[in-house]
């Protein structure tokens, strides 16, 4: 959906920057750095159990790139029988052995490594915090829950208490589920729609009570934000009592949860929503029109199609592609017209790809010979796209 691809592309960022930060991203200056003769002792040890104390030791190099290729090459070759010397390594002066450290132990996925882990929630330093959250996270062992869910509602720095909250989305339980209930009210946006995508994607529900309670706050400014983020997580579990918060958050000033809402109200397949997704197709960003236009697709009302077809001319070409993907789902011959202008006229090379499948979807007969010249097309997923559609009106 619109809104979990965005917040994917967020939490991308914010990972790649906790990446960076603890040296596991090679700088721009690695080759530059890589052939430094402080590492060059590495390739003369012959036997791993030589070798994994001396790339521990590179852990804490001043070199990102020294410490990024120790990193691989630890993933590579240690074993369980290394835990003891990774687990040692979380105690380093160093910082960045700490979190290098709290990460590889999560790679040999055992379960026993997370007494060496759970000291490092308390480290000073946030990467390492954050580290240790991730790892934990992976492990998926429900002893971490409760320490998880201490730093996603404590920890001061909001990076951290997103890896928390990640971590605790790993860990499927009840108990997971209603921390990260409370992690909703946080006052970071990027913590608070992490807690809420964990929760949408959870088959456990004992947060339940806690997300309506929050659906009757949203009127408290204090708790509007974390109304509708509930609200986003129930309208995916399919709860219908989530529409009427998610209609309001549609004009929220935050763009992601209008594209959060949006997506939702498109999974719950309410038909009393297509005034309110119409509306959103004209909305500022691009990002909540292309969420409206595939919500509309979703939930199939013929209403919405003059809106769509406007939508086929929109400036950007992702909302033009999903506006045809959503045509092809209403199945209404009148759109044909529209539809072929596009596959033929359009300048972006996804949209007579989305359109030839959309007039496919439709299958009126009033398309083929359209079909047939993109079926000709030089692209060639234009024409695999349109030869599939006309194997669908010959059915």
């Amino acid at each position: 959906m619109p809104a979990l691809w965005q917040l994917s592309c967020m939490l991308q960022v914010i990972t790649a920057t906790l990446l960076v930060a603890c040296g596991a991203v090679a700088s721009p200056a690695y080759h530059a750095q890589h052939h430094n003769p402080a590492a060059n002792h590495i390739h003369h040890l012959s036997t791993t159990e030589d070798l994994v104390p001396a790339l521990i030791a590179e852990l804490s190099s001043p070199l990102q790139a020294t410490r990024q290729a120790a990193v691989r090459k630890l993933a590579n070759i240690m074993t369980r029988a290394d835990e003891p010397l990774l687990a040692k390594g979380t105690h380093s002066a160093s910082w960045h052995t700490r979190a290098q450290c709290a990460r590889l132990l999560s790679i040999l996925a055992d379960p026993r490594a997370v007494p060496a882990i759970l000291p490092c929630l308390h480290d000073n330093v946030w990467q390492v915090r954050a580290s240790a959250a991730r790892a934990l996270g992976l492990l998926n062992v429900k002893s971490a829950i409760n320490p998880l869910g201490e730093l996603l509602l404590h920890d001061q720095n909001k990076r951290v208490r997103l890896e928390a909250a990640i971590a605790l989305g790993d860990i499927d339980s009840n108990l997971s589920c209603s921390l990260l209930a409370k992690g909703l009210t946080d006052r970071s946006a990027a913590v608070a729609m992490t807690a809420a995508s964990a929760l949408a994607n959870s088959p456990y529900r004992s947060a339940e009570p806690a997300l309506v309670h929050l659906l009757r706050s949203d009127t408290d400014g204090r708790h509007r934000e974390a109304a509708y983020y509930a609200a986003y997580a129930l309208g995916i579990q399919g709860d219908m009592r989530a529409i009427p918060v998610l209609l309001r958050a549609l004009h929220d000033r935050n763009v992601d949860m209008r594209a959060a809402a949006a997506g939702a109200l498109g999974h719950l397949h309410d038909r009393s929503a297509v005034h309110s997704l119409v509306i959103a197709l004209g909305d500022s960003s691009r990002i909540v029109r292309f969420a409206a236009a595939q919500a509309l697709g979703v939930i199939g009302d013929p209403t919405a199609m003059p809106a769509l077809l406007k939508s086929l001319k929109d400036a950007n070409e992702d909302v033009r592609e999903q506006s045809a993907r959503a045509l092809g789902r209403l199945r209404d011959p009148l759109a044909i017209p529209a539809l072929i202008h596009a596959a033929f006229h359009d300048t972006d090379d996804a949209i007579p790809r989305a359109a030839a499948l959309a007039l496919g979807s439709i299958g009126d007969p009033a398309a083929r010979s359209a079909l047939i010249r993109l079926a000709h097309s030089k692209d060639p997923s234009v024409s695999s796209a349109a030869r599939y559609a006309l194997s669908i009106l010959r059915q």
